[in-house]
């Protein structure tokens, strides 16, 4: 293959909105019709495609996406399979994603826009993206630091001194779309360049309000989960509208790496549950459980056309873009969704 700068190749952009269910499902759950959510979104150049995320868990979805193939019974016991330990510099040098592999060989730059629980900085600095970043999120994982002090009295007086203080730092790193568009001008246009953008939204913490303001929803999640995820379509038009203007060939992936659990109605706190009620489901209600699976999806395909004999999940997503992308012919999976936690 030739792979001078010359040719038709085009920049990838994977989005991951961690927890983002299907504009459907949300429809579902808070009564807001689809239509209304999807007049918030650029649909002329988008498609907007159903699907049902591979896993319930983010370390093996997108340890998947960079494994192009479902990480499975043959990988499971393996932790540098999952998101993020594939991207460590160890990982990287001994034992690349097959995502990895290809992109090198296409002499792509991968450039990682990051959050407070998957924080690149930590895990692999030399592939981040520019941030404008605080101290304190520049050499500490915010997520590790509050919940290792949680357990002291500390955390408990800076909240009641001043809440968004202590809590900024999640509202600022989690919101990657946004900073990679506070940083797009730095950007090299001379690299063909893949994109991992990984938004802590519409997931907890709750500080986002529909406009994406700092709020505390921390106590009331099912609120918290609707601000989160309209303050995420906001962000995807402001990406979309940048794409447009800058980017306008790129392919482009927007997607949320699982669902989220609700009962009736209700944000479903797995942790306080302890998994009872979803073992229930899928020993009695499998169906109704796979509800919790539907995901947000958008694509860019400008270039090529979405093969319509395949069923889209994360795995074949990315497969379509690598395909479109870099003009190959990557076999399609058959779809599979698995129950998992651990």
């Amino acid at each position: 293959k030739d792979k001078s700068k010359n040719d038709n190749r085009e920049n990838i952009y994977y989005i991951i909105l961690d927890g983002a269910i299907s504009l459907e499902r949300f429809e579902e759950i808070y009564g807001t019709s689809t239509d209304i959510l999807k007049s918030r979104l650029n649909l002329k150049e988008f498609n907007y495609v159903k699907m049902n995320s591979s896993y319930f868990d983010t370390g093996l979805t997108v340890g998947s996406i960079f494994n192009l193939d479902y990480v499975s019974e043959n990988l499971q016991n393996h932790k540098k399979n999952f998101a993020p330990n594939m991207l460590t510099k160890e990982n990287l040098k001994y034992n690349k994603p097959n995502l990895i592999k290809i992109l090198e060989d296409n002499e792509y730059e991968f450039v990682w826009y990051s959050n407070s629980i998957h924080d690149c900085n930590i895990i692999n600095k030399s592939i981040c993206g520019k941030t404008n970043k605080s101290f304190f999120n520049s050499y500490i994982n915010s997520y590790v630091a509050i919940n290792f002090l949680s357990s002291s009295p500390i955390i408990s007086i800076m909240q009641k001194i001043n809440f968004k203080f202590v809590y900024n730092v999640y509202y600022e790193h989690n919101d990657a779309l946004n900073n990679f568009l506070l940083n797009s001008q730095t950007l090299n246009k001379d690299e063909l360049n893949f994109f991992f953008i990984h938004s802590m939204m519409p997931h907890e913490p709750f500080f986002y309000d529909e406009s994406c303001n700092f709020i505390n929803n921390q106590k009331k999640m099912t609120s918290g989960y609707r601000m989160n995820y309209l303050c995420s379509l906001k962000r995807v038009k402001e990406f979309q509208d940048y794409i447009i203007s800058n980017d306008r060939n790129a392919i482009v992936i927007i997607q949320g790496d699982h669902g989220y659990f609700f009962k009736d109605k209700k944000v479903l706190d797995l942790r306080n549950e302890k998994g009872d009620y979803v073992q229930w489901m899928y020993e009695n209600e499998q169906k109704k459980l796979l509800k919790n699976y539907s995901t947000f999806n958008l694509i860019k395909d400008d270039k090529c056309k979405l093969p319509k004999d395949v069923e889209f999940d994360n795995v074949n997503s990315i497969i379509f873009a690598v395909n479109c992308a870099l003009n190959l012919d990557l076999e399609y999976k058959k779809k599979r969704t698995f129950f998992t936690f651990e």
